[in-house]
């Protein structure tokens, strides 16, 4: 049986997963991972974590690349060329944001598939590490659906006892445009930065997935990096105020609700069909009124997480004055 290292073949045929393995072993690739697990051992929230895993082609073939899955959206492969003729090789680079990840041992995941000749072949690599956590951010990517400018605010928490100061905020869309809006200490005495972040009205009817970089004189945090995806839809009759919900609660406390209305531009009574979350734990209840509008309270049923983070939404189903579906973001973070 060849190294642990080598590209292992699909199967493609119904059998137990023990048969599976012993011919997917049986099966020789020549694309070569001189590593295919690293233990990158102590990671700092927010510190950047990247590792290149080397491979070479041994054979007589040519063998190509033809995808790159990652186990989640928290990582990022990096790799300019697919195809590699005999005697070559080069280096998958596989970024993780570390900001988005939760205090504890983890293991990201990317499985490599090749085609050499008429056969397939995958292999999967692996980065275990543990999460420390000394700084946190609330929520840590943000996710906004809008119909017209709208603004969202993050805060920014350092733990430790001499905090980090940040230089500037900036986003990659000259569309956004972000600032921080102010500093002070929070109930158990942690330094806390809030930054805002505004959508212009006029950024186009597309999805867009976008950064806000966060620069501090901190060696370790110096670049922090938030993913930031921005849907801008058509304008829309009926609308939600506000059209994003961010909660926040200590381990250990209640996580409060939210209120949130929906508003027809006419003034027409709303009336709503469905309410369908996109998580077990967000639970969504409405009620007619006040006046012509909808209320819709949000809750989180703290069992039903899965991390101290989540990122959901909720989307409405409006009958009446108009048939139209309200997307509202929904963020949770217990940290």
């Amino acid at each position: 049986m060849g190294p642990k290292w080598l590209c292992r073949p699909v199967a493609r045929l119904l059998v137990t997963v023990s048969v599976f393995l012993t011919n997917a072993v049986s099966l020789r690739a020549d694309l070569q991972f001189k590593q295919t697990t690293v233990d990158v051992g102590e990671v700092k929230r927010g510190a950047p974590l990247a590792h290149e895993f080397a491979f070479f082609n041994s054979g007589p073939e040519s063998v190509e690349i033809v995808e790159i899955q990652a186990s989640c959206g928290c990582l990022r492969p990096d790799l300019e060329t697919r195809l590699y003729n005999p005697g070559t090789g080069s280096k998958l680079r596989i970024e993780v944001n570390t900001l988005t990840q939760d205090a504890g041992p983890h293991s990201w995941r990317t499985v490599v598939r090749c085609r050499q000749g008429e056969a397939n072949h995958e292999t999967e690599l692996v980065l275990t590490g543990t999460v420390v956590a000394e700084i946190t951010l609330q929520p840590p990517e943000i996710s906004l659906f809008a119909d017209q400018a709208v603004s969202h605010e993050l805060r920014l928490i350092d733990l430790r006892a001499r905090p980090l100061t940040i230089k500037t905020v900036e986003a990659t869309s000259p569309k956004l445009s972000a600032r921080v809006t102010g500093e002070a200490r929070d109930a158990e005495g942690h330094w806390t930065c809030t930054i805002r972040l505004d959508v212009a009205p006029d950024f186009p009817e597309v999805r867009h997935d976008e950064t806000l970089n966060i620069y501090t004189d901190d060696p370790l945090y110096r670049h922090l990096k938030v993913p930031v995806t921005i849907t801008k839809r058509p304008r829309q009759r009926l609308a939600a105020l506000p059209n994003a919900v961010t909660m926040i609660a200590p381990r250990g406390q209640t996580i409060p609700s939210k209120i949130v209305l929906i508003r027809d531009a006419e003034n027409a009574a709303v009336e709503i069909e469905r309410l369908m979350p996109s998580d077990s734990a967000i639970v969504c209840t409405w009620a007619p009124g006040p006046g012509s509008n909808a209320t819709l309270r949000i809750t989180v049923d703290r069992k039903q997480l899965k991390s101290e983070f989540l990122r959901g939404s909720v989307e409405v189903k409006i009958g009446k004055p108009a048939a139209e579906t309200v997307t509202i973001p929904v963020t949770v973070t217990t940290p």
